[in-house]
């Protein structure tokens, strides 16, 4: 009798034992699993990548927002010098100017002939988008312009040492062409050439329309550029004669005539009185009395900005005097270097 209960006990328990984890595992057939090393019947599911893993298709990745876009530009690389960064404007026949109202003086940007350099107290040309002389930028709309030109002799050619160096009187017309064809047609123009004594193309200042202005661009481009021409020889419509020298005074006094609003002043920077009786070099002081008094007399003072074109090495009197004249005409000093067009041994140096 307890035989018979013991075995009866023993399989009642496995019964529920096995009883029970076939229902269990009945109950839970649909999640796959691996136990005990044993892959089940149903294939595992392949868990997703997370969303940020997931690769971009290329046809739906977003275009580059600035690679069609004309309005941006890829920065230029850098280079090892900091002036290379400065952006120049190309005038003709191999001179370099630049415009910029905010950058600091310049020394000696490339080498050789046709070289700008910035004026040694700092001053530098305005920044506009309007017309320019040799870099110095000009309103489009200024009212009554002056262009003073210097065609004393020095501004032709030099000796130096054994040799004559000619140089190219074409590349101040070209700027000055290019200036009064980029002004408004609502300025006034007049333009004056100075030596021993001045002469005007106008005898007062006129309206920028196309007829006139097509004329001012053929006076400018028929100047003679021989040496041995006088200012009584050259043509125009008003003279002042104070000769001899290079009288950059009198040029000045006839600019003043017109009552400019801007005086462009374009010189080799001699300014002298020759002859026998002649006083030699001007002072800065009489220059300025000049300019000072003249401009006192304007309802609106005339803004006077120069350009030293060198002929010759620059001599620190005459530097000092253009930068004299920019300071009490509230302008700017921009130096140019000029160019050779040839060079000629002289069979008598002396």
């Amino acid at each position: 009798m307890l035989i018979l209960m013991v075995s009866l006990a023993i399989h009642l328990v496995l019964l529920l034992v096995f009883g029970g984890r076939a229902l269990f595992r009945k109950g839970i057939s649909h999640v796959p699993f691996v136990a005990e090393g044993v892959q089940s019947e149903a294939p595992a599911e392949e868990v997703a990548p997370l969303a940020e893993d997931e690769p971009v298709p290329l046809e739906m990745a977003p275009a580059d927002p600035l690679a069609h876009d004309s309005s941006v530009s890829s920065a230029p690389e850098e280079t090892g010098s900091p002036l290379e960064a400065v952006t120049l404007t190309r005038v003709p026949d191999g001179l370099v100017a630049g415009n910029s109202a905010h950058r600091p003086a310049l020394t000696d940007i490339g080498s050789g002939a046709g070289t700008v350099r910035a004026d040694p107290a700092g001053l530098s040309a305005k920044a506009g988008s309007g017309p320019s002389f040799f870099g110095i930028s000009v309103e489009p709309e200024a009212s009554r312009v002056v262009l003073l030109l210097d065609t004393s002799n020095s501004m032709f050619e030099r000796r130096r040492g054994g040799d004559r160096h000619k140089f190219d009187y074409g590349v101040i017309k070209k700027e000055a062409v290019g200036l009064i064809l980029g002004l408004s047609g609502s300025s006034f123009l007049n333009v004056v050439l100075y030596e021993g004594g001045a002469v005007a193309f106008q005898d007062r200042m006129m309206p920028l329309g196309d007829g006139f202005r097509k004329r001012a661009c053929r006076w400018i481009t028929d100047i003679e550029e021989e040496p041995a021409v006088t200012i009584r020889e050259r043509r125009g419509e008003a003279k002042l004669m104070e000769g001899p020298g290079t009288r950059l005074d009198t040029g000045l006094k006839l600019a003043f005539r017109f009552d400019p609003t801007v005086i462009l002043l374009l010189t080799d920077g001699e300014a002298n009185r020759g002859g026998p009786t002649g006083t030699g070099k001007m002072t800065e002081t009489e220059m300025v009395s000049l300019i000072r008094e003249s401009r006192q007399s304007q309802t609106n003072p005339a803004v006077i900005h120069v350009v030293q074109y060198l002929t010759a090495q620059a001599r620190p009197a005459e530097t000092s005097l253009l930068r004299a004249i920019v300071r009490e005409g509230g302008g700017n000093l921009r130096t140019v270097e000029a160019k050779t067009l040839r060079i000629e041994a002289l069979a008598n140096p002396k």
